[in-house]
Parts: C-alpha cells; structure tokens; sequence
C-alpha cells in the first residue's frame, strides 16, 4: 500500500475547500515537464495554477465563482518564487532545469565493486540565490451571466431603458480610457431615439415594415438613393441590408436571384452546372454572391498555360455549396461562429458552355474571377454579350476561341464607370 502520511489539508487557507500545495506539487512533478500545459477546471483558490507557476508549467484554471477567480489571481499577483537554474537558458523553460542528484547504491553495487547509478531529484532543481521569480503575464476573462426571459416576454422596455441610462450616467462620468493615460471626456451624453435592428437578408423581398423614412442633409445621400417607398417595396436585395442602409438601385433587384428562384425557371435552353474550383476556399471562399457575373479561368496541368475562352467570359453565378452540400442560401454558422467554405461552384450555362466545362476537368484546374455585381439590368448587358458570341460560333461565322465578347462598361454604385 502506498499511502502518503507525510501531507494534510492546507494551512493558513484562502478558500474553504483549498488543496495542500504538496499534494499537487507530487502530482504534477510526476506527471509533467517543465513548459506543459496544465489544465484545472474547478480552480477554488488556484493551488493549482499556484503550484504550476511554481515548477514552471503553462495553465489554465477556471471556476463558476467569481469570488474563486478573484482569490485566484490575487495569490499569483503576491507570490514570489525560486528561480531555478535552466538546463538550456537560451531554450526558455522548456528546456527543463539543473536538478540535484544523489547516488543510488545497492548492495549488488557494493558486492560487485561496480559504479553506483545517480538517481535525478525532480523535486529539488538548482536554485540561483541572486534571483526571485514573480508570475509570468496572465489574463482574466469572464462570459456573461446568462439571463432566462420567459418566453411570454416580448419585450422588457422598462428594464433597457434604466440600463440604457445607467450606461449614458457611466459614460458621462467616468468617460472613456485609452492608452498611455490618455481619457475622453464628455460634457452631455444623449440617448438617440430610433427603431429596433432590421436586417435583410440577400435575395429576401422587402416589406413596408422594413422601411424607414427619414430626413436627413442633402449632402449626406448618396448619389442615386431612392427616395419613394412604393419603389422598394417588393423588391429584393441584392446583398445583405442592414439598419440605416440607404437604398440605391444597385442594392435592390426585381427577382430573388436565390438558388430555388433560378431552378424553378430553367427551361432547358439553360442548365445548371456545379465545377469544383481547388483554390476557392483560399480565394473566392465566401465571398461570390447569387447573381455574380464571373469569368472562368483555364489552366491546363500539363503546359501550366491560362486562358479565359470565349465562351466562359461572362457567366451567372446560380450559388456556392460546401463540402456537405448546402447552399449559400442555407449555411448556417457554426457553434465558434465560423462558417463551412463552399467546395463547389454552380453556374448558369448553355449546352455549349456545359459540354466544355466538362471537357475542362480531366485535365486543367479552374478559377473564378469576379466580374460584376450589381442591378440585373446591367448584369443581363454581360450576359447578353456573351449569348451573342456563343450564337455567332454555333453559327460558324465566329471560331471558337478567336473572338471574345464585347467589352461591356457598366455603371458603378458610385455613379462612375466599372470596366471589366
């Protein structure tokens, strides 16, 4: 039986369920290195986190109780250690440090006349006197406290409004802070009155309740806003609206322009195609819309030559999709807030363009480059250029591959010219 009879509950306590620190002084010693990662969970009045800092590990300790993080950090605030010798200074403590050893003699050493083993004392490394250690830089962080409404409870505007003035009496007195002592004060904080967040989503349709009139300096509307409601009612938008957006006809379509939108009206004169582009999670990733106009780039893997053809100039961006196969128009972000990168590529494309797209995977990589994105109107000019081409090689009165189409300029949101 191994029993540790030498160690008994903490002395001179800070916490009521505190540990001994030779208890965790063993474990740890047993079980670590120095520069390890020690993990506690449940950190009471951070023995743990004490003991590591102590025997040089790295760690982390949490706890439920802020009264438990508080003491915490305040006992590695006011501690001071040893310093003990590094085995490789120029490693860090990493590298372990100088320990103690002592002979190992047994009796076939002695009866044998052979060299006693030395045994390394773990628990006793060298110690520079001329040195005192503190705690190395740590940081305290805290979520939230979770706060349950009822589900009846729609709305507590009696409770924002006193936070809201607490907030306004906060902020009006102690101002805000910024580096080397720098301060901002205020002389009169006012709470602005105004309408809870909206915010549409790309391809969704717009109703009155999302509308706001409002009156503002000529000088602060931008070139080509729309200032009649009935003008924007029923539309869609085009990428994603949020409050106190103006809206221009850049921003706003007479189709949603969704995945399901364009699979309803395909009449088979046009068809849908999904490539896989190997560089789009580094690239484009996220960032192609519904709707974009984008030109596919060819590599051939043999010659390592790039062309853009003729005949994928101009093409409609239908959605992107993950590796799990959904679409833009359905990701949903993750439990960390990231989001899944679309793998795939769906395009809007004639039989022509369909047959050459598969011609091109075997042996070449793809890429997109992003064209245009705007109203549809002067989308469907890109797009028109580009059924022209294709009608004139299917003619014959144009060689594939000769000939692009024409060069469009469109009308940018500023009210300048875009050239492709």
């Amino acid at each position: 039986m191994n029993i540790w009879n030498d160690t008994q509950g903490a002395s001179d306590k800070k916490y009521v369920v505190q540990t001994s620190e030779k208890v965790i002084q063993r474990c740890m010693l047993m079980t670590t290195d120095p520069g390890d990662l020690v993990v506690d969970i449940t950190c009471g009045s951070g023995t743990t986190a004490y003991v590591a800092e102590q025997w040089g590990r790295r760690w982390i300790t949490c706890d439920t109780s802020r009264v438990a993080i508080a003491l915490a950090k305040q006992r590695l605030m006011t501690a001071t250690f040893d310093y003990y010798k590094l085995a490789h200074p120029e490693q860090g403590v990493g590298s372990g440090f100088v320990y103690k050893t002592a002979p190992h003699v047994t009796l076939g050493s002695i009866a044998n006349n052979e060299p006693s083993a030395t045994e390394t004392l773990y628990d006793q490394p060298e110690i520079d006197k001329t040195k005192v250690r503190i705690t190395g830089p740590f940081t305290v962080e805290a979520l939230p406290a979770p706060v349950v409404k009822p589900l009846d409870d729609v709305s507590d505007l009696e409770d924002n409004t006193a936070k809201h003035t607490d907030w306004k009496d906060e902020l009006l007195a102690t101002g805000i802070l910024g580096r080397n002592g720098s301060k901002i004060e205020f002389s009169r904080v006012e709470t602005l009155q105004g309408t809870k967040f909206l915010h549409v989503k790309q391809g969704n349709q717009i109703s009155d309740a999302q509308i706001e009139t409002v009156e503002v300096s000529k000088t602060a509307i931008p070139k080509g806003t729309i200032s009649e409601k009935s003008a924007v009612i029923g539309k869609y938008a085009v990428s994603n609206l949020f409050a106190g957006d103006f809206f221009t006809k850049t921003k706003l379509t007479d189709e949603a322009n969704t995945a399901d939108d364009i699979f309803s009206k395909l009449n088979g004169s046009q068809m849908a195609i999904s490539i896989t582009i190997d560089s789009f999670a580094a690239g484009l990733s996220g960032k192609l819309q519904n709707g974009d106009t984008v030109s596919i780039l060819v590599t051939n893997k043999d010659t390592k030559d790039t062309v853009i053809p003729g005949e994928l100039k101009y093409v409609k961006v239908i959605t992107t999709t993950t590796a799990g196969g959904v679409d833009k128009d359905s990701v949903k972000a993750n439990d960390d807030g990231s989001y899944e990168l679309p793998s795939t590529i769906t395009l809007l494309v004639s039989t022509e363009q369909a047959k050459q797209l598969a011609g091109y995977e075997p042996d070449s990589t793809m890429q997109a480059a992003l064209i245009y994105r705007g109203d549809n109107a002067t989308a469907q000019k890109f797009l028109d250029a580009e059924n022209e081409y294709l009608t004139k090689v299917k003619a014959g009165t144009v060689k594939s591959g000769t000939n692009e189409p024409a060069q469009i300029v469109a009308e940018n949101r500023t009210g300048g010219t875009e050239h492709e």
